[in-house]
């Protein structure tokens, strides 16, 4: 195997020229630049369409079309979360007043004096104090979850513009409503006397 004469590629297979005296032929090379814009280009003439005629196929209409209207949106899902916080906190109070009442009286009737928890002997818990403490406490529970999801609904109205006004309203109630609890507390000790 013999090597290729000196300055010629061993992957090109063209022969060099062999006379050093020939120049060699370059091309001209590329600008980098593309060619300038003409100094003035003039502009097209707007396109008219032609008279409009009625029924005429292809013909412009007669004026252009009006933006669509912007609709209101309905606000019954701010009422709806208003009205369901509103309705909660109310049940959320009342039951929290009858609860703490109930077991105010039941501390202070003394039939919990000489109590002592058995899980063989559940007596106790099967009377009639025990049922409405129960009941009440699954008020205060059902209220609770009510108010959430008067709370999200709410929100929901206020991020939307669906009712924003009550969805504010409602938001508020939401959040104050869990504080009716130290006023039926406060209520209840003023009722049972000072306890």
């Amino acid at each position: 195997m013999t090597q290729p004469p000196f300055g010629s590629s061993p992957y090109n297979p063209t022969p060099q020229p062999s006379s050093p005296s020939a120049p060699p032929s370059y091309s001209q090379p590329q600008s980098a630049y593309s060619p300038a814009p003409p100094p003035y280009s003039p502009t097209p003439a707007p396109y008219n369409p032609g008279p409009a005629y009625p029924g005429y196929p292809g013909a412009a209409p007669a004026s252009a079309p009006a933006a669509p209207a912007k609709t209101k949106k309905s606000p019954i899902l701010g009422i709806f979360g208003f009205l369901i916080v509103l309705a909660s906190t109310a049940a959320y109070f009342l039951c929290c007043l009858g609860l703490l009442n109930n077991i105010l009286n039941l501390l202070g009737s003394g039939a919990l004096d000489n109590y002592i928890p058995d899980l063989n002997n559940l007596d106790m818990l099967n009377t009639e104090e025990a049922q409405v403490i129960t009941n009440l406490s699954r008020g205060v529970l059902t209220a609770t979850g009510a108010g959430i999801v008067g709370l999200v609904l709410s929100i929901i109205a206020t991020a939307t513009k669906r009712g924003r006004g009550l969805g504010i309203i409602g938001m508020i109630l939401g959040i104050l409503a869990p504080f009716t609890a130290i006023i039926a507390f406060n209520i209840s000790m003023a009722l049972y006397g000072g306890m």
